[in-house]
């Protein structure tokens, strides 16, 4: 029977340890024969033969254990006599010529054995703490079980008075255990403190064992919590003895009991007890085994029909450590009632208990060399390792304890994995440059005080949001003008800055210098306007702040202007005063995210340029001012509507030209007025710029060229000609504008700044070689403090010895002869600062991050359903596929090309399901005579192909030269390096919005009639109601969204539309709340009516371009539905929990690309969130936002969902793709952290991690 078989392999593993504990104690003669042992100094480490006859062993039968659980997984016998010739003739012999090899293996070998065994002996340790609180709740549940039992059988009367008896027998027996055990401990706690009292470590380790027992007792005897006594006292009782085998592992001599009898060198007693330590060792890996192969194997074949214990009748421990799902609870319940008691059955020993006694196996390497201590004593690590497992256990059995009561039907496991996922937010996304990162505070700042005199008076900054470069200073600033491609030489015939004719020529006339500033990724606005006051790189959470952005508390040229005694006026984007809401005198905002104002957003702004920039400075606020900075909006929201070459965006470009003369013109009269009331005025200063730039699709917060070549133009007057930029230096990063700004108007530069001077404006602003001189000592002087905050000294000391001479001049000094060298000084430090070394980020924040990913994880893999869906009759072809495919994507995840190919993968992979599920068909001679499933894998293959149809892999026609036209409608992304997406056009152009979405109705609606058809005898007259009126709902809701389209196109005549676009848009929000509050009230046609919402959503909501897309989505979504139904009506595929799991998270990651996502923030489309909004409501269009890009993996979870409710295995898929998503996120912050190097991790690695929290 079962038990045997564990008394055989138990008794294997107690003759190994012995074996290898005698001969670490009194075989150094005989291992010294061997060749692999004679490299062992023995000066330096006496117990090494030893401890490598210990490894040796622990690896032989740690092996021997790996192999017997790959074969029991994967085979089982059909004889029990098969099973004793095995055991007997075949494994025995086995495990001995494992470990007779083992004394052939090169010691090297086992210094990596001896890495991999700690990491191992850690899962060991916590599942023996498991064990132990599991045992001690098993053991109170039998007792009561048995008190029951008895006394039901006593209430028989007289005939049952030994009934009464053994009832009796059974309490005495359990209070007896009570006491004895209390008795034990308290004994126990009275000898810790009588023998190691006399030292600290004693004292603090004995008292926290104390407090806690009584805690433990304290709370489980109270009414509230009613645990009972016994489970304390079995938890106590370890903790007692853990205490001691720590204590008794100190290496602190003065730590060594009172009155203890020295060592005893006599070589049988040494073998005595290395045989004691071996029973020791031998019993806690059986009993962890056990226990854990009684918490996990709840399918085992061996549950007989004798199991009659109802489980959600007894508080088990996997429901008490995650709450479990009852319905899978009652399925578990319901497949142990339907066991046979089959006398043939073969009593298959589970692979569970295999792996743990594989586990315990190289545990023993670190118990029976005491953590591979370098002497015959114990030592420190040992110590920790025994009184760690003492306090997991106290929390463990605390948590058991108060969780139940104070945390009702909570899934833990989310938060584990919440709390995971925001801890690497916190490492990943932070800000790395802190003066935190280098514990202390930062001293890196220049005081205003030392700085040269400023070169202007007043400051004019034109920030017009998502203005590209190429916009004023054409195609060549971006490309170069050596690049003669089709697509450049089509942007050249179609330059955008011929819209902005004042603003170019005043480049061409030397009144004006014209840079490309390279905004650094995320380019979006609150990042980038975060890197133009502050001079630092943004992190990635800035992507998610830019929609609720906080006050800046780092170091910034505002605040430092405002210090300095300059008033500061701002009007336009509220993002400003958000982050800076006390510095200004005056102040409007407008909303940013309102995308479809193009006209008040900017006319908001304008319409101040009057008073504040009155040319005879008549007005009051025309000179009660020293920087006046004003953000216009409208050309960003032209782009995301219309994109970069539409008419639209020709109108806002000469309207931006206009503002600009509007501005400059305003400007100049002004500083004759001031010249006039005083000579001694200084000129102002007119700066244009732009936070970022704007792809050919019109959106951004990529890396792409067209997104990062922002704009920077300074205006000024009064100095002649500017002289010529080479152009080489026409592309200057853009925080190079902070140091600038800084010392053109003398306040120093913020401390986290990286940016170097521009050189051309500097020179020309002050006409002083000194003046110029000074600000360059000051730039090296404020990069230099940042480069010793982020660096070790020792990094800099090669610098040091090169530029010691500009190092040693003083801010005030005249360092004429040094600007070549200042110049490169700077730039050298520049790269150092700007080059990521990974000091920066927190490892313990990492490790801490993934281990509580790997807690949510092991939290699911030991509940019930998971177990269930991973069952030996789960598997099949089919699983193996989606197993394999999904382990091969995560493996995926360490290549940059494979992130930005990821689409292709999944495409594959459904691919390769289709023919894997077509091969699992023809193999089925039975099945075959059905056709219907292959019809409907092979339009499932179609589909695929369709869908794949507007996505390419790696851009080839990009790559080998074919000549696209970038500005054709479909081809925005023809130009992008960072993107394999190769067309947003539309998958069938020919048919019409309105057939399509009457298409998408039809199916969806079908889909929904049969199931009702199929359940219409159940359903009540109500039901019956409920179901008509929501198919009604959702074609109203449809033909609503149809309407709102045909309202939106700009070649419709809109006189002709019944109502206008966002009306039409609020009747399909209306009905989609109307079917999500149907859902509510009919539990059996919720998830029905909840897609019916999802898709009414998708088809407002996405561009008309994508709508074909949804509709081959669609028919994808119908034809796997009609199979999973057809296969589980004739058995021809397993599709159970396990499959339907890995098959949904495909799909939508399927959807999720076929819709044109990808991994960047380039390819979010925001421009139909405003559908029927008059205003910005962060809320509204978040969501509106959300369901946009994820509709496709909305209505896949929605669809797949039916299939689960059909086959009541709801609880097997959850647990399935939860493990799956958080073990795909653990793994890739993992690899994430070690990329911290890698070329490419903020332009590739770093987005994909954003986008998959």
């Amino acid at each position: 029977n079962m038990r045997g078989l564990r008394a055989t392999y138990l008794g294997l593993f107690l003759c190994n340890a012995i074996f290898a504990a005698v001969f670490r104690s009194a075989g150094e003669g005989v291992l010294a024969r061997f060749g692999t042992f004679k490299d062992c100094d023995e000066s330096k480490n006496p117990s090494c033969k030893g401890n490598q006859m210990i490894f040796r062993a622990s690896f032989s039968i740690a092996v021997f254990f790996l192999l017997r659980t790959c074969v029991n997984r994967f085979w089982r016998p059909k004889s029990a006599c098969v099973v004793t010739m095995i055991v007997c003739i075949v494994e025995v012999p086995i495990y001995v010529g494992i470990l007779v090899g083992s004394f052939y293996i090169p010691s090297e070998f086992f210094e990596g054995y001896f890495e991999f065994a700690r990491v191992a002996s850690g899962f060991f340790i916590l599942f023996q703490i498991l064990s132990i609180v599991d045992f001690s709740y098993q053991m109170r549940d039998t007792l009561i079980q048995r008190i029951e039992l008895a006394e039901q059988s006593a209430q028989g009367g007289e005939a049952n008075a030994s009934s009464s008896c053994v009832a009796v027998l059974w309490k005495s027996l359990f209070l007896g255990l009570c006491v004895g055990m209390l008795c034990g401990i308290v004994a126990g706690l009275v000898f810790l403190y009588q023998f190691y009292g006399n030292c600290g470590v004693g004292m603090a380790f004995t008292t926290v064992t104390t407090v806690f027992a009584v805690i433990f007792v304290a709370i489980c005897v109270s009414p509230w919590f009613d645990a009972g006594l016994l489970p304390p006292c079995v938890v106590s009782g370890y903790l007692v003895l853990m205490c001691w085998q720590a204590l008794t592992s100190n290496p602190d001599e003065s730590c060594e009991p009172i009155g203890a009898i020295p060592t005893d060198t006599n070589r049988h007693s040494v073998i005595y007890s290395a045989i004691v330590g071996a029973f020791a060792m031998t019993w806690t890996s059986w009993r962890t085994s056990s226990a854990a192969t009684d918490m996990f194997a709840h399918d085992s074949p061996s549950k007989t029909a004798t199991t009659t214990k109802d489980p959600a009748a007894v508080q088990d421990f996997s429901t008490v450590v995650v709450v479990d799902d009852v319905e899978a609870q009652k399925a578990q319940a319901s497949a142990q009632r339907e066991a046979t008691t089959d006398s043939n059955l073969v009593p298959v020993e589970p692979w569970q208990f295999h792996f743990m006694m594989f586990l315990g196996g190289v545990y023993m390497a670190m118990v029976l060399t005491d953590w591979n201590s370098t002497n015959s004593t114990s030592n420190g690590v040992s110590m920790w390792v025994k009184i760690v497992s003492q306090w997991l256990t106290i929390l463990l059995f605390l948590w058991t304890s108060v969780a139940p009561k104070l945390f009702p039907n909570r899934d833990f496991r989310v938060y584990f994995a919440s709390s995971g996922l925001l801890k690497l937010d916190e490492v990943f996304f932070t800000p790395p440059t802190s003066a935190s990162s280098r514990g202390g505070t930062s001293t890196v700042s220049v005081t205003s005080s030392a700085s040269a005199p400023p070169a202007f008076d007043r400051l004019v900054i034109v920030l017009i949001d998502a203005m590209r470069a190429d916009m004023v200073l054409g195609s060549d600033a971006l490309y170069g003008s050596a690049v003669s491609t089709s697509q450049v030489q089509g942007k050249r015939e179609n330059e955008l800055s011929s819209f902005m004719p004042y603003t170019k020529s005043l480049l061409d006339e030397g009144v004006a210098l014209g840079y490309v500033g390279y905004a650094s990724v995320p380019t979006v606005t609150m990042p980038r306007l975060k890197a133009l006051v502050t001079g630092k790189s943004p992190a990635f959470i800035d992507i998610l702040k830019n929609f609720n952005s906080v006050e800046l508390a780092e170091e910034n040229l505002v605040q430092l202007l405002e210090h300095h005694g300059h008033r500061i006026v701002f009007y336009g984007d509220d993002t400003w005063l958000k982050l800076f809401p006390k510095s200004f005198l005056r102040h409007e905002g407008t909303s940013g995210f309102f995308t479809r104002d193009t006209v008040e957003v900017d006319n908001n702004v304008t319409r101040h340029l009057k008073d504040e920039l009155d040319p005879q400075m008549h007005h009051a606020k025309s000179h009660d001012w020293d920087v006046l900075v004003v953000h216009y909006l409208g050309l960003d929201h032209v782009g995301h509507l219309k994109g970069p070459r539409s008419p639209l965006m020709r109108e806002k470009l000469e309207e931006m030209d206009g503002i600009v003369k509007q501005i400059r013109e305003a400007v100049r009269e002004q500083d004759k007025v001031r010249r006039e009331k005083n000579p001694d005025a200084r000129p102002s200063l007119v700066l244009l710029c732009s936070d970022h730039g704007m792809s050919e699709v019109g959106n951004h917060g990529g890396a792409t060229v067209e997104e990062s070549s922002a704009l920077m133009m300074f205006i000024r007057e009064g100095n002649g000609r500017v002289p010529n930029i080479p152009q080489d230096r026409r592309r200057r990063m853009q925080v190079d504008l902070v140091p600038t700004l800084a010392l053109l108007f003398g306040v120093a530069i913020p401390a986290y700044s990286t940016g170097l001077l521009i050189d051309e404006l500097v020179a020309d602003s002050f006409q002083s070689t000194k003046h110029h001189s000074q600000a360059l000592i000051r730039n090296l002087q404020q990069l230099y403090a940042l480069a010793r905050i982020k660096f070790h000294s020792s990094a800099l000391r090669t610098f040091d010895a090169e530029f010691h001479t500009v190092l040693a001049l003083k801010p005030d000094d005249d360092g004429s002869d040094f600007i070549p060298e200042l110049q490169i000084a700077c730039q050298q430090l520049q790269s150092r600062v700007l080059e990521s070394d990974g000091s920066e980020y927190d490892g313990r924040k990492v490790a801490g991050g993934v281990a509580l990913l790997l807690v949510a994880i092991v939290g699911c893999v030991i509940s019930r359903s998971f177990l269930v869906a991973l069952a030996p009759r789960q598997w099949s072809f089919l699983g193996a596929v989606l197993v394999v495919g999904t382990l091969l994507q995560v493996i995926a995840l360490s290549s940059s090309s494979s992130i930005e190919n990821e689409h292709a993968t999944i495409f594959f992979f459904l691919t390769t399901f289709g023919v894997g599920a077509i091969i699992s068909w023809w193999r089925d001679a039975g099945a075959r005579r059905d056709r219907r499933p292959l019809v409907l894998l092979c339009g499932h293959l179609v589909l695929v192909r369709c869908l794949r149809s507007r996505n390419q892999v790696i851009n080839f026609g990009r790559l080998n030269g074919i000549a696209v036209d970038s500005q054709a409608p479909g081809n925005e992304f023809a130009n992008d390096d960072s993107l394999s997406i190769l067309t947003t056009g539309s998958a069938i152009p020919f048919l019409p919005t309105e057939v399509t979405m009457a298409a998408i109705w039809i199916i969806t609606a079908w889909k929904h009639w049969e199931t009702f058809f199929s359940q219409v005898h159940k359903k009540t007259n109500a039901g019956k109601a409920l179901h008509v009126s929501a198919q009604l709902i959702f074609v109203f809701a449809v033909i609503c969204a149809a309407l709102c389209a045909r309202a939106s196109d700009p070649e419709a005549d809109v006189t002709t539309a019944i109502v206008d676009a966002d009306t039409s848009a609020r009747l399909v929000y209306v009905a989609s709340l109307g079917l999500v509050g149907l859902s509510v009230g009919d539990a059996p046609a919720r998830w029905e009516r909840l897609e019916m919402a999802c898709w009414a959503l998708a088809v407002l909501l996405q561009r008309t371009a994508n709508l074909p897309t949804l509709l081959f989505l669609c028919l994808e979504l119908l034809a796997l539905t009609l199979w999973v139904r057809a296969a589980q009506a004739n058995g021809t595929a397993n599709t159970g929990g396990c499959t339907q799991a890995l098959l949904c998270l495909w799909l939508t990651q399927m959807s999720f690309f076929a819709l044109g996502n990808s991994h960047l923030v380039t390819t979010i489309d925001i421009s139909n969130s405003y559908h029927g909004l008059s205003g910005y409501s962060q809320g509204i269009v978040g969501l509106l936002t959300f369901i946009n890009v994820y509709s496709g993996p909305l209505v896949c979870l929605l669809s797949v969902a039916q299939w689960t409710r059909a086959n009541c295995k709801a609880s097997e898929v959850v647990s399935t793709m939860f493990v799956a998503h958080v073990l795909r996120f653990a793994v890739y912050a993992i690899i994430v952290y070690f990329m911290r190097f890698h070329l490419f991790i903020w332009s590739v690695f770093a987005p994909k991690v954003r986008m998959q929290l």
